[in-house]
Protein backbone atom coordinates (compact mmCIF):
# COMPACT_ATOMS: atom_id res chain seq x y z
CA UNK A 1 0.00 0.00 0.00
CA UNK A 2 1.63 3.51 -1.15
CA UNK A 3 1.45 6.51 1.19
CA UNK A 4 -0.12 8.23 -0.78
CA UNK A 5 -3.71 6.92 -0.53
CA UNK A 6 -4.24 7.58 2.64
CA UNK A 7 -3.19 10.93 2.09
CA UNK A 8 -5.77 11.08 -1.06
CA UNK A 9 -8.36 9.46 1.10
CA UNK A 10 -7.73 12.31 4.00
CA UNK A 11 -7.90 14.74 1.00
CA UNK A 12 -11.31 13.39 0.04
CA UNK A 13 -12.32 13.63 3.48
CA UNK A 14 -11.89 16.90 4.01
CA UNK A 15 -13.05 18.06 0.64
CA UNK A 16 -16.20 16.05 1.90
CA UNK A 17 -16.60 17.66 5.02
CA UNK A 18 -15.66 21.29 4.08
CA UNK A 19 -19.01 22.20 3.34
CA UNK A 20 -20.70 21.08 6.45
CA UNK A 21 -18.02 22.54 8.68
CA UNK A 22 -18.02 25.85 7.05
CA UNK A 23 -22.01 26.16 7.44
CA UNK A 24 -21.71 24.87 10.99
CA UNK A 25 -18.78 27.83 11.59
CA UNK A 26 -21.53 30.19 9.69
CA UNK A 27 -24.07 28.65 12.14
CA UNK A 28 -21.96 29.79 15.23
CA UNK A 29 -21.00 33.08 14.26
CA UNK A 30 -24.43 34.21 13.57
CA UNK A 31 -26.18 32.74 16.60
CA UNK A 32 -23.01 34.84 18.24
CA UNK A 33 -23.94 37.94 16.58
CA UNK A 34 -27.85 37.10 17.22
CA UNK A 35 -26.57 36.61 20.90
CA UNK A 36 -24.86 40.43 20.74
CA UNK A 37 -27.87 42.22 19.53
CA UNK A 38 -30.04 40.66 21.89
CA UNK A 39 -27.72 41.51 24.84
CA UNK A 40 -27.70 45.29 23.46
CA UNK A 41 -31.44 45.65 23.15
CA UNK A 42 -32.31 44.40 26.60
CA UNK A 43 -29.32 46.91 27.88
CA UNK A 44 -31.19 49.75 26.11
CA UNK A 45 -34.48 48.88 27.48
CA UNK A 46 -37.20 47.28 25.55
CA UNK A 47 -40.86 48.18 25.61
CA UNK A 48 -42.43 45.24 27.98
CA UNK A 49 -45.45 45.66 25.44
CA UNK A 50 -43.04 44.17 23.24
CA UNK A 51 -42.16 41.06 25.31
CA UNK A 52 -44.21 37.36 26.14
CA UNK A 53 -45.08 37.39 30.05
CA UNK A 54 -45.36 33.96 31.18
CA UNK A 55 -46.74 32.30 34.46
CA UNK A 56 -45.07 29.46 36.16
CA UNK A 57 -44.98 27.69 39.09
CA UNK A 58 -41.30 26.40 40.98
CA UNK A 59 -41.63 23.02 39.70
CA UNK A 60 -42.38 23.90 35.94
CA UNK A 61 -39.77 26.85 35.96
CA UNK A 62 -37.29 23.30 36.74
CA UNK A 63 -38.50 21.50 33.70
CA UNK A 64 -37.81 24.28 31.30
CA UNK A 65 -35.21 23.70 28.42
CA UNK A 66 -32.35 26.45 29.92
CA UNK A 67 -29.87 27.21 28.14
CA UNK A 68 -28.09 29.57 30.61
CA UNK A 69 -29.95 31.06 33.45
CA UNK A 70 -31.21 33.88 30.83
CA UNK A 71 -32.64 31.96 28.42
CA UNK A 72 -34.91 28.85 27.72
CA UNK A 73 -36.81 26.96 25.20
CA UNK A 74 -40.64 25.68 24.46
CA UNK A 75 -41.78 23.99 21.70
CA UNK A 76 -38.65 24.49 20.16
CA UNK A 77 -38.80 28.38 20.47
CA UNK A 78 -36.19 30.68 22.49
CA UNK A 79 -37.09 33.05 25.02
CA UNK A 80 -34.51 35.76 26.76
CA UNK A 81 -35.41 36.67 30.34
CA UNK A 82 -35.78 40.26 30.46
CA UNK A 83 -37.44 40.77 33.85
CA UNK A 84 -38.54 38.39 36.39
CA UNK A 85 -41.17 38.92 39.36
CA UNK A 86 -41.71 36.47 41.99
CA UNK A 87 -45.69 36.40 42.87
CA UNK A 88 -46.49 34.11 45.66
CA UNK A 89 -45.73 30.23 44.37
CA UNK A 90 -45.82 31.89 40.74
CA UNK A 91 -42.61 33.23 38.83
CA UNK A 92 -43.29 36.21 36.19
CA UNK A 93 -41.26 36.13 33.40
CA UNK A 94 -41.45 38.69 30.79
CA UNK A 95 -39.37 37.34 28.12
CA UNK A 96 -37.87 38.48 24.33
CA UNK A 97 -38.76 35.71 22.35
CA UNK A 98 -35.97 35.10 19.92
CA UNK A 99 -37.00 33.98 16.75
CA UNK A 100 -33.86 34.70 14.80
CA UNK A 101 -32.17 32.48 17.05
CA UNK A 102 -34.55 29.51 16.95
CA UNK A 103 -34.26 29.64 12.98
CA UNK A 104 -30.90 28.70 13.82
CA UNK A 105 -31.13 26.05 15.90
CA UNK A 106 -33.56 24.58 13.27
CA UNK A 107 -31.28 25.14 10.99
CA UNK A 108 -28.30 23.57 13.01
CA UNK A 109 -30.43 20.80 13.49
CA UNK A 110 -31.02 19.97 10.18
CA UNK A 111 -27.21 20.19 9.35
CA UNK A 112 -26.61 17.71 11.95
CA UNK A 113 -29.89 15.53 10.73
CA UNK A 114 -28.36 15.94 6.78
CA UNK A 115 -24.49 14.78 7.77
CA UNK A 116 -26.29 11.82 9.79
CA UNK A 117 -28.04 10.83 6.57
CA UNK A 118 -25.41 11.38 4.21
CA UNK A 119 -22.61 10.12 5.99
CA UNK A 120 -22.95 6.65 4.85
CA UNK A 121 -23.53 7.68 1.12
CA UNK A 122 -20.18 9.66 1.83
CA UNK A 123 -18.30 6.85 2.95
CA UNK A 124 -19.92 4.57 0.41
CA UNK A 125 -18.14 7.32 -2.47
CA UNK A 126 -14.98 7.77 -0.85
CA UNK A 127 -14.48 4.02 -0.53
CA UNK A 128 -15.26 4.18 -4.40
CA UNK A 129 -12.55 7.35 -5.12
CA UNK A 130 -9.96 5.22 -3.30
CA UNK A 131 -10.78 2.28 -5.04
CA UNK A 132 -10.42 4.49 -8.39
CA UNK A 133 -7.21 6.33 -7.22
CA UNK A 134 -5.70 2.67 -6.30
CA UNK A 135 -6.39 2.12 -9.99
CA UNK A 136 -4.13 4.83 -10.99
CA UNK A 137 -1.63 4.59 -8.97
CA UNK A 138 1.44 1.61 -9.39
CA UNK A 139 2.59 0.23 -6.26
Amino acid sequence: MSLRQPLYAGLLGACLLAPCVGTWGWLHYERVQVQREVKTSVRTGIDKAELHLFKFTSEQIRSLDWHHAGEFSINGERFDVVYRKQSGDTMLLWCWWDIREASLDRQSDQLAINLAQNATHENKSAQQLTDFLKTLICV
